[in-house]
């Protein structure tokens, strides 16, 4: 047999004796397996996706209640609770007493949200903001102690409006603090300082407020005793 005869024998196999054919037989069927799994895998993903959206569609946060009813969730309260344990230093001696940025941030178990450095009334400050769903924590620092502190952007849900007006002009430099939050509640938004020994707080109400849309409550103290107060909407 010359080669012709071999080249012509070997040509007029069947396509499926082929080497070639099995090989590209092999590379698709490679190819099939690879698609399944990534289809069945994105389906997976897709399915994950869908029932962890669908849960969190179902699931709301738990709230919880203070002893006089008003309400918010599990973490605004450990987070109000946190925010009152942390102390503001004299400003006029350094922040002597006050609490450092280190103890700060582990209190909050985290750094700041945003954090710059500033200037008032010639002395040098560091600013610092922890910003959350539902409220806001702002710290001044000077010689890296908290000599100022604010909580706001926070509101409660109340059962009830009981700052009426009434109930406002009974207000007077006698009542204190803790007659005020055992009365009204909480306050929804705080700030405090220490000048000269003299701690400087402001309470704000926004909810709980017997007016309209806007309507709010401000209250100042020295110390424990109410010193200022202003209202803005309270109805007649």
């Amino acid at each position: 047999m010359n080669n012709l005869q071999k080249m012509s024998k070997t040509t007029n196999q069947p396509f499926y004796k082929k080497t070639w054919f099995w090989i590209i037989i092999a590379i698709a069927f490679i190819g099939l397996l690879g698609a399944v799994f990534w289809a069945g895998k994105n389906s997976t993903s897709n399915s994950a996706t869908k029932t962890e959206e669908k849960s969190k569609r179902k699931s709301k946060p738990k709230l919880i209640s203070d002893k006089l009813g008003d309400k918010t969730t599990e973490n605004n309260m450990a987070l109000f609770q946190i925010y009152t344990k942390i102390k503001v230093g004299d400003l006029m001696q350094d922040g002597k007493g006050g609490s450092t940025y280190t103890s700060v941030k582990k209190s909050l178990q985290s750094g700041p949200s945003k954090n710059y450095d500033s200037e008032t009334s010639g002395i040098e400050t560091t600013v610092a903001k922890w910003e959350y769903d539902d409220m806001t924590l702002t710290f001044i620092f000077v010689n890296n102690k908290v000599v100022r502190s604010s909580l706001t952007d926070f509101r409660w849900k109340r059962p009830a409006n009981k700052f009426t007006r009434k109930a406002y002009k009974k207000l007077s430099n006698s009542t204190t603090a803790d007659e005020v939050t055992n009365k009204f509640g909480l306050p929804d938004e705080i700030t405090q300082s220490l000048i000269l020994g003299n701690y400087k707080t402001t309470y704000t109400w926004y909810t709980g407020i017997d007016g309209g849309v806007g309507s709010s409550v401000a209250l100042d103290f020295t110390g424990s005793r109410l010193t200022g107060k202003s209202e803005t909407g309270l109805n007649n």
